[in-house]
């Protein structure tokens, strides 16, 4: 039996496979596959508490106030939703998860450096397209694993974002009101992640090859549509609480 660590980079075992293998696999591999879900918890809840700091120490249009720029961040999770589904089906998950974490890396980093509100708008609604791809492809790798009971794959990814707000607090609140730091430290996790993801979710996630085929109609389902409706709304509602 292969090395834990040692998984993503074989191709003769599918992730439904290695998790059945052993407990020890299973969980490793589940822990992993919710990793993202922590780092959307986290990023989020460090923009929260820093943003009343980040948003009047920039130079820019008055225009984009917190609540506008939360809406961006939420029309990047609606649109890329659609996106990041589409991938799921048709390339390979792993590759998915790993590019949306490295989008998600690149703009949460980005968004401790921002000088002017443009800037920062863009940081959001960059942050706001790597959730929005990896939160489908993240749910549907652990809806694979708990195949028998899915409604636990849900509760896996929702128990990892609840820690990743209850954590952010604690870091960021002793930085302020400097923020930059917290946002280094996002990316750094989000780093260490995608090294894990590497290393630990096998390549192969089912045995059948995906077509490459570009078919509108798989991008734009009923429930996809909904769902993605639903956070527009989301954000609509942030903005204008703000």
């Amino acid at each position: 039996m292969d090395s834990i660590f040692k998984l993503g980079f074989q191709k003769k075992e599918t992730v439904r496979q290695a998790a059945g293998e052993s407990l020890a696999r299973f969980i490793i591999i589940a822990i992993v596959a919710g990793l993202p879900a922590f780092l959307e918890g986290f990023d989020g809840e460090i923009y929260s508490f820093g943003s009343t700091y980040i948003v009047p120490s920039l130079t820019g249009p008055l225009y984009l106030s917190i609540g506008l720029i939360l809406t961006g961040y939420a029309i990047g999770i609606a649109i890329f939703s659609l996106v990041g589904g589409y991938l799921f089906d048709r390339y390979s998950v792993k590759n998915t998860v790993i590019l949306s974490v490295l989008v998600f890396s690149a703009f949460t980093i980005m968004t401790g450096f921002v000088t002017t509100t443009p800037e920062l708008f863009i940081a959001r609604l960059g942050v706001g397209v790597g959730v929005g791809i990896f939160q489908p492809a993240g749910v549907a790798l652990l809806g694979d694993i708990f195949y028998e009971t899915r409604g636990r794959a849900v509760s896996v990814w929702a128990t990892f974002f609840s820690v990743g707000l209850f954590a952010s607090p604690y870091l960021i609140e002793p930085f302020l009101p400097a923020f930059r730091l917290p946002f280094e430290i996002s990316g750094a996790m989000a780093i260490i992640i995608l090294a894990l993801v590497i290393m630990v979710i096998p390549v192969t996630f089912k045995k059948e090859k995906p077509t490459t085929k570009l078919n509108i109609r798989n991008v734009f389902n009923r429930n996809i549509i909904l769902l993605s409706i639903s956070v527009f709304f989301f954000g609509s509602v942030l903005h204008n609480s703000f």
